[in-house]
């Protein structure tokens, strides 16, 4: 028979666990308010920074590493922290062409477009450097824009 401390004990211990992640995440939250607030406070109001630290994930990749094929889904808009992303197309006989390169405070227009269209990726999309960024979900800027959010934000878009 168990000893009904033991239920104690571990309802003390998933309480100091919760406590735990809460603070966490509120650390997790107020980095990412930090970064964006550094790197796109002079683009975003600092209601939409705050909106981003709640639904962004951040994200760390290294050089070399490909963050988008030609023909992927498209899930989430990367706000460049650090680093610099390659963003290519290919031409009709599948060889390589440079588009441009994203840096710090900088998004990806294809990404943009292709999200709000629901179509599969045009590009690929690979990490020059170590990167650090943040991924806000695909849902969200499709909330934004019928709020007319972006009228308000504008940002570097590469056109």
């Amino acid at each position: 028979m168990l000893h009904p401390n033991r239920f104690k004990s571990a309802n003390f211990e998933c309480k100091i666990l919760l406590v735990l992640l809460k603070q966490r995440a509120v650390a997790k939250s107020y980095f990412m308010i930090q970064e964006l607030k550094d790197h796109y406070g002079h683009t975003f109001e600092e209601e939409l920074l705050n909106e981003i630290a709640q639904v962004g994930t951040f994200k760390e990749v290294p050089a070399g590493y490909t963050m988008m094929a030609i023909g992927d889904y498209i899930r989430g808009v990367p706000l460049l922290i650090s680093g610099a992303i390659k963003v290519m197309r290919e031409d009709k006989e599948g060889d390589e062409l440079l588009l441009y390169y994203l840096e710090s405070g900088e998004t990806c227009s294809m990404t943009m477009t292709c999200c709000m269209g629901h179509t599969k990726s045009e590009i690929k999309a690979v990490a020059e450097q170590d990167t650090k960024l943040i991924m806000v979900p695909v849902q969200k800027m499709e909330e934004w824009k019928r709020s007319n959010i972006f009228e308000k934000n504008p940002t570097k878009f590469h056109l």
